[in-house]
């Protein structure tokens, strides 16, 4: 994806949850492992008002996460490849361009 598309494109809404949960409670973006992009209830983010609330499965994280290294929205950090990810730059813009795109929406 380039710059244009970004901004044009709308992001999936898996890839869009899952640029999400880099952002901690301060707004700040931190390093991810599986087990904190799996262990939280994305249906906070699809569905607010839904109860109870629920995560996904591990192959619907597993290819939201594939989709934005695809994407270079996120990167694949630390010594072990596939346990730690974080947000690129890229990565960044996108979620903000979306996040406004679905506000004037």
């Amino acid at each position: 994806m380039n710059q244009q598309e970004l901004l044009e494109k709308p992001l999936a809404q898996d890839m869009y949850v899952l640029l999400q949960l880099f952002e901690n409670y301060r707004g700040i973006d931190v390093r991810q492992d599986f087990f904190g992009l799996h262990h939280v209830y994305h249906s906070a983010y699809t569905h607010p008002g839904k109860l109870p609330k629920t995560s996904w499965s591990e192959p619907r994280v597993m290819k939201a996460i594939e989709a934005c290294e695809a994407a270079e929205l996120i990167a694949d950090v630390g010594e072990t490849p596939g346990v730690w990810w974080e947000i690129t730059s890229k990565g960044r813009k996108a979620r903000k361009a979306e996040t406004v795109r679905r506000m004037k929406a």
